[in-house]
């Protein structure tokens, strides 16, 4: 069992046929709040452009 950045305790392990599970408490372990990161935001997404229809043979 470890603790996250995010103040929640968690286990990894894994099923049988090799797939992971992931148990995390749904709140902090103490109760308090974790202050939010100091990491800057995410650059922001490009403009979205649908692509072009696709041509049918005829």
């Amino acid at each position: 069992m470890k603790t996250g950045v995010n103040g929640k305790r968690q286990i990894n392990t894994f099923d049988p046929d090799g797939t992971r599970v992931e148990i995390m408490e749904p709140s902090t372990f103490d109760g308090k709040p974790v202050p939010p990161s100091k990491a800057p935001p995410p650059p922001p997404l490009p403009p979205y452009q649908p692509l072009a229809p696709a041509k049918t043979a005829t």
